[in-house]
C-alpha cells in the first residue's frame, strides 16, 4: 500500500469486536500517510440463502465517519438496494455493535 496514494477504503465485512475499525485505522497510519478511511460494513447472511441475502440485502448497515467514504459505500451498494432497502449509515462503533446485537 505504500506506494499507491489515491484514496482507498478500507471494508471488515466481518463479525469483530468494538473499536477494531479504530485499531485497524491506527496500525495502518503507522506505515501508510495516503489517503484512507475504514469502514465496517458487516454481513448479515442466512445459512442457505447467502447469494440472494448479498444481492438482495434486506439491509445495509455501513459504519463511517468520513463523508467521502459514505458517498463511495453509496455508490458501491446502489444496485444492490433498488427495491428500496434501507442503508444506514452511522459510526465504525455503532456498526460494529449493531452486527453483535443482530447476532444475539
Amino acid at each position: 500500500m505504500a506506494e499507491h496514494r489515491e484514496y482507498k477504503v478500507i471494508i471488515n465485512k466481518s463479525t469483530v469486536p468494538v473499536g477494531t475499525a479504530e485499531k485497524v485505522r491506527n496500525k495502518i497510519l503507522e506505515n501508510y500517510q495516503g489517503d484512507f478511511d475504514v469502514v465496517s460494513n458487516p454481513e448479515f447472511l442466512r445459512e442457505g440463502a447467502v447469494v440472494e441475502d448479498f444481492m438482495k440485502p434486506d439491509r445495509v448497515v455501513v459504519g463511517c465517519s468520513a463523508e467521502k467514504a459514505k458517498k463511495m459505500m453509496q455508490q458501491l451498494y446502489a444496485p444492490f438496494v433498488r427495491q428500496g432497502n434501507p442503508i444506514y449509515f452511522m459510526d465504525e462503533r455503532s456498526s460494529e455493535l449493531t452486527k453483535y446485537a443482530a447476532n444475539s
